[in-house]
């Protein structure tokens, strides 16, 4: 029996994502501990990232972090740390 994939492999592809009312952001909490930040900045973080439709942190380059208004909480030492832990 013979079968011809070609219809299927030349489907559209629907675009990406996440199930409703996921509210993860992917690599967040392995970059928080290794930033050694508080657990309610590292939420307050994700929560703001969420909203501006995020869904990884390997997205965001640094400038993207600099612009949240959770970053402008962190004090400096959380933010050098957060900066250098991408």
């Amino acid at each position: 029996m013979e079968h011809d994939a070609a219809a299927a492999l030349n489907a559209p592809s629907l675009p990406f994502s996440l199930p409703q009312g996921t509210k993860v952001l992917q690599g967040m909490d392995e970059l928080a501990a290794k930033a050694k930040l508080p657990q309610v900045k590292a939420a307050a973080l994700a929560e703001e990232l969420l909203s501006l439709g995020a869904v990884d942190v390997v997205e965001l380059s640094r400038g993207d972090w600099q612009s949240l208004s959770a970053f402008g909480k962190l004090l400096p030492f959380e933010q050098k740390r957060l900066l250098s832990s991408l």
